[in-house]
Protein backbone atom coordinates (compact mmCIF):
# COMPACT_ATOMS: atom_id res chain seq x y z
CA UNK A 1 0.00 0.00 0.00
CA UNK A 2 2.88 2.20 0.13
CA UNK A 3 2.63 2.88 -3.53
CA UNK A 4 -0.91 4.49 -2.62
CA UNK A 5 0.86 7.26 -0.42
CA UNK A 6 0.04 10.85 -1.31
CA UNK A 7 1.63 13.99 0.27
CA UNK A 8 -0.44 16.34 2.53
CA UNK A 9 -0.73 20.42 1.49
CA UNK A 10 1.14 22.41 3.67
CA UNK A 11 -0.99 22.61 6.35
CA UNK A 12 -3.59 19.78 5.79
CA UNK A 13 -4.59 17.93 8.61
CA UNK A 14 -6.20 15.17 5.92
CA UNK A 15 -7.10 14.62 2.35
CA UNK A 16 -9.82 13.11 0.52
CA UNK A 17 -9.37 10.04 -1.79
CA UNK A 18 -11.33 7.17 -3.49
CA UNK A 19 -10.93 4.52 -0.73
CA UNK A 20 -7.99 2.38 -1.35
CA UNK A 21 -6.16 -0.47 0.74
CA UNK A 22 -5.92 -4.13 2.01
CA UNK A 23 -9.46 -5.21 3.68
CA UNK A 24 -8.76 -5.71 7.07
CA UNK A 25 -6.30 -3.01 7.30
CA UNK A 26 -8.18 -0.14 6.40
CA UNK A 27 -9.55 2.33 9.17
CA UNK A 28 -13.00 2.19 9.00
CA UNK A 29 -13.33 6.27 9.74
CA UNK A 30 -11.23 6.50 6.59
CA UNK A 31 -13.61 3.90 4.77
CA UNK A 32 -16.75 6.12 5.79
CA UNK A 33 -15.40 9.15 5.03
CA UNK A 34 -12.79 9.09 2.69
CA UNK A 35 -10.74 11.13 4.73
CA UNK A 36 -7.50 9.76 5.38
CA UNK A 37 -4.75 11.36 7.24
CA UNK A 38 -1.53 9.89 10.00
CA UNK A 39 -4.14 8.14 12.08
CA UNK A 40 -5.31 5.99 9.40
CA UNK A 41 -1.80 4.76 8.65
CA UNK A 42 -1.34 4.38 13.15
CA UNK A 43 -4.39 1.76 12.37
CA UNK A 44 -2.87 -0.53 9.73
CA UNK A 45 0.66 -0.39 11.63
CA UNK A 46 -1.88 -1.51 14.82
CA UNK A 47 -3.12 -4.14 12.79
CA UNK A 48 0.53 -6.10 11.41
CA UNK A 49 1.46 -5.47 15.15
CA UNK A 50 -1.27 -7.38 16.00
CA UNK A 51 -0.69 -9.87 13.22
CA UNK A 52 3.02 -10.75 14.29
CA UNK A 53 1.60 -11.16 18.19
CA UNK A 54 -1.23 -13.13 17.27
CA UNK A 55 -0.38 -15.13 14.20
CA UNK A 56 -4.37 -14.71 13.06
CA UNK A 57 -5.30 -13.09 9.69
CA UNK A 58 -7.03 -9.79 9.66
CA UNK A 59 -10.67 -11.98 9.17
CA UNK A 60 -10.65 -15.31 10.83
CA UNK A 61 -13.35 -17.50 11.92
CA UNK A 62 -15.65 -15.19 11.24
CA UNK A 63 -14.05 -13.21 13.65
CA UNK A 64 -12.31 -8.90 12.98
CA UNK A 65 -8.79 -9.14 14.39
CA UNK A 66 -8.91 -5.83 16.05
CA UNK A 67 -12.28 -6.41 17.25
CA UNK A 68 -10.74 -9.53 18.51
CA UNK A 69 -7.76 -8.05 20.21
CA UNK A 70 -9.31 -5.26 21.85
CA UNK A 71 -9.59 -5.33 25.71
CA UNK A 72 -7.62 -8.97 25.47
CA UNK A 73 -4.48 -9.76 27.26
CA UNK A 74 -1.94 -12.61 26.95
CA UNK A 75 -4.72 -15.30 25.97
CA UNK A 76 -4.46 -13.34 22.26
CA UNK A 77 -0.89 -14.86 21.43
CA UNK A 78 -1.62 -18.15 19.76
CA UNK A 79 1.13 -19.73 19.72
CA UNK A 80 2.52 -20.49 22.86
CA UNK A 81 6.19 -21.43 21.92
CA UNK A 82 7.01 -18.43 20.16
CA UNK A 83 9.27 -16.72 22.73
CA UNK A 84 7.33 -13.33 23.12
CA UNK A 85 9.12 -11.92 26.29
CA UNK A 86 6.44 -10.68 28.96
CA UNK A 87 7.72 -6.73 29.23
CA UNK A 88 7.83 -7.14 25.05
CA UNK A 89 4.39 -8.59 24.23
CA UNK A 90 2.45 -6.57 27.28
CA UNK A 91 3.89 -3.40 25.71
CA UNK A 92 3.41 -4.42 21.88
CA UNK A 93 -0.23 -5.98 22.47
CA UNK A 94 -0.94 -2.09 24.43
CA UNK A 95 0.70 -0.17 21.38
CA UNK A 96 -1.34 -1.99 18.75
CA UNK A 97 -4.56 -1.36 21.22
CA UNK A 98 -3.63 2.15 21.29
CA UNK A 99 -3.51 2.70 17.83
CA UNK A 100 -6.45 1.02 16.39
CA UNK A 101 -8.70 3.18 19.69
CA UNK A 102 -11.92 3.71 18.89
CA UNK A 103 -13.12 6.65 19.05
CA UNK A 104 -10.09 7.92 16.89
CA UNK A 105 -9.69 11.12 19.61
CA UNK A 106 -7.99 8.60 21.92
CA UNK A 107 -5.64 6.99 19.87
CA UNK A 108 -1.55 7.62 19.72
CA UNK A 109 0.31 8.66 16.73
CA UNK A 110 3.04 6.62 14.95
CA UNK A 111 6.04 8.86 16.38
CA UNK A 112 4.41 7.68 19.84
CA UNK A 113 4.63 4.21 18.84
CA UNK A 114 7.84 3.82 17.83
CA UNK A 115 8.71 5.36 20.89
CA UNK A 116 7.46 2.71 23.13
CA UNK A 117 8.50 0.21 20.75
CA UNK A 118 12.09 1.02 20.57
CA UNK A 119 12.06 1.77 24.45
CA UNK A 120 10.59 -1.42 24.83
CA UNK A 121 13.30 -3.30 22.77
CA UNK A 122 15.87 -1.92 24.32
CA UNK A 123 14.86 -2.32 27.89
CA UNK A 124 14.54 -6.36 27.15
CA UNK A 125 18.49 -6.02 25.25
CA UNK A 126 19.45 -4.41 28.01
CA UNK A 127 18.46 -7.35 30.09
CA UNK A 128 18.23 -10.07 27.77
CA UNK A 129 17.09 -14.36 29.68
CA UNK A 130 20.01 -15.74 30.87
CA UNK A 131 21.86 -13.28 32.06
CA UNK A 132 22.37 -11.45 34.76
CA UNK A 133 20.78 -13.87 36.96
CA UNK A 134 17.95 -16.47 37.31
CA UNK A 135 14.91 -15.08 35.00
CA UNK A 136 11.16 -15.61 36.75
CA UNK A 137 9.17 -18.19 34.15
CA UNK A 138 5.95 -17.57 33.51
CA UNK A 139 2.77 -19.06 33.09
CA UNK A 140 2.31 -18.12 28.37
CA UNK A 141 -1.30 -17.38 28.67
CA UNK A 142 -1.60 -15.03 31.57
CA UNK A 143 2.45 -14.78 32.91
CA UNK A 144 1.53 -16.20 36.45
CA UNK A 145 4.31 -18.56 38.05
CA UNK A 146 3.98 -21.82 36.01
CA UNK A 147 2.63 -25.01 38.55
CA UNK A 148 1.99 -27.34 36.02
CA UNK A 149 4.73 -30.26 34.50
CA UNK A 150 3.54 -32.29 31.86
CA UNK A 151 4.28 -35.49 31.51
CA UNK A 152 6.84 -34.95 28.72
CA UNK A 153 9.07 -32.54 31.33
CA UNK A 154 7.77 -29.24 30.05
CA UNK A 155 6.19 -27.36 32.18
CA UNK A 156 4.67 -23.72 30.81
CA UNK A 157 1.14 -23.36 32.52
CA UNK A 158 -0.29 -22.25 36.21
CA UNK A 159 -3.55 -24.33 37.16
CA UNK A 160 -5.87 -21.21 36.27
CA UNK A 161 -5.04 -21.54 32.89
CA UNK A 162 -4.71 -26.10 32.62
CA UNK A 163 -8.38 -26.23 31.88
CA UNK A 164 -8.62 -24.06 28.84
CA UNK A 165 -5.53 -25.58 27.79
CA UNK A 166 -6.61 -28.94 27.74
CA UNK A 167 -10.46 -28.05 26.00
CA UNK A 168 -8.05 -27.55 22.90
CA UNK A 169 -7.07 -30.50 22.93
CA UNK A 170 -3.56 -29.66 21.54
CA UNK A 171 -0.05 -31.26 22.13
CA UNK A 172 2.94 -29.85 24.01
CA UNK A 173 3.60 -26.76 22.36
CA UNK A 174 7.43 -27.53 23.31
CA UNK A 175 7.92 -30.91 21.88
CA UNK A 176 4.75 -31.87 20.00
CA UNK A 177 4.15 -34.85 22.64
CA UNK A 178 0.43 -35.46 23.78
CA UNK A 179 -1.14 -34.22 26.84
CA UNK A 180 -2.16 -36.95 28.83
CA UNK A 181 -4.09 -36.10 32.10
CA UNK A 182 -3.02 -38.64 34.42
CA UNK A 183 0.91 -37.80 33.89
CA UNK A 184 0.15 -33.99 34.88
CA UNK A 185 1.71 -32.74 37.87
CA UNK A 186 0.80 -29.71 39.74
CA UNK A 187 2.23 -27.38 42.66
CA UNK A 188 3.83 -24.52 43.84
CA UNK A 189 7.33 -26.52 43.51
CA UNK A 190 6.99 -26.72 39.94
CA UNK A 191 6.83 -22.93 39.36
CA UNK A 192 10.84 -23.20 41.46
CA UNK A 193 12.14 -25.91 39.05
CA UNK A 194 13.74 -25.49 35.79
CA UNK A 195 11.08 -25.18 32.60
CA UNK A 196 12.06 -28.69 31.37
CA UNK A 197 12.52 -31.71 34.01
CA UNK A 198 13.10 -35.14 32.36
CA UNK A 199 10.47 -37.39 33.01
CA UNK A 200 11.20 -40.99 35.55
CA UNK A 201 11.89 -43.91 33.37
Amino acid sequence: DVGLARALPEGGTHITTQVSGTPGFIDQYYQTTHHFDASCDGFSFGVVLLMLLTGRQTHEGGEILNEFCMGRGADVLRDFSCGWPLSVAEEVLSVAQKLIMIPRRDRITIPEARRRLEAAAAAHAANPPGQGGAVERECIICWAPPTVRFGCGHSFLCDGCLGAFLAKQEPCPHCGAAVEQGQIEQGAHVAQQDTFVAPPR
